[in-house]
């Protein structure tokens, strides 16, 4: 396996991981609005 390989999946992995986060935030801070109209 060639190091920029590996380099890549880290990546990848933690961008899912951020990503995933930020939905959740998201969908936490819409559910909070609604709640709150």
């Amino acid at each position: 396996m060639k190091p920029r390989n590996i380099v890549q999946k880290v990546f990848f992995y933690y961008l899912q991981k951020m990503l995933k986060k930020f939905l959740k935030d998201v969908k936490m801070t819409l559910i909070r609005c609604i709640q709150y109209m």
